[in-house]
């Protein structure tokens, strides 16, 4: 785990502060807010169910233009998701739903391109980190790397950006820690407000 974090760190720390070399320098800092639906995926047949309560995100991200149509985002993201547990395999009568919260701490870094001015398409991974109380856990810590692709339309007036961001993320698809194997995947929106430099 510590040489994956090393490894990390140096490509996005090289990335970041040696893009200089590319013609055009342009930064953005935006506050991000960002809300959807979350849910468990798994393997196999036959197991607890699992129903979505939603999920807000909100953060602090950093965008690097390369060139043109090409940069890289990087920041820092807290997500909280609620989910019910509402079925367990085989079925008890004594059961009683339970609900249960997943918090991680995300540092993402995606490439985005963008397309027809107002457009964009963004994709990467981020690494993420599970704060919330293991005692309150009702599944599988999602400490890890995920993926993410993201869709959506932006607008800039002078040096300010608005943009609203459709995407689908999927944490824990390389793991930190070896227990369990379910996945939280996240579909929602993410809402941004920018400052260029």
């Amino acid at each position: 785990m510590k040489k994956t974090l090393f490894t990390f760190i140096w490509l996005t720390a090289f990335i970041l502060f040696n893009a200089n070399t590319y013609g055009q320098q342009n930064n953005t800092l935006s506050l991000v807010y960002g809300t959807g639906n979350a849910g468990l995926l798994s393997r196999g047949i036959g197991s607890a169910g699992y129903a979505s309560k939603g999920f807000t995100t909100f953060g602090l991200d950093y965008m690097r233009q390369i060139n043109g149509f090409f940069s890289i985002e990087t920041g820092l993201e807290y997500t909280d998701s609620q989910l019910l547990l509402d079925y367990i395999d085989p079925p008890n009568p004594n059961f009683t739903p339970e609900k249960g919260t997943i918090q991680i701490l995300s540092v993402p870094v995606y490439g985005n391109f963008t397309f027809f001015k107002h457009f964009f398409l963004n994709a990467g991974f981020s690494v993420d980190f599970e704060t919330d109380n293991p005692a309150q856990r009702i599944t599988s810590a999602q400490n890890g790397i995920g993926t993410f692709l993201g869709i959506g339309g932006k607008y800039t007036f002078r040096r300010v950006n608005l943009f609203v961001n459709p995407f689908f993320r999927v944490n824990n698809m390389i793991r930190f820690n070896s227990d369990y194997y379910r996945k939280l995947v996240d579909v929602g929106f993410k809402f941004g407000l920018g400052y260029s430099f």
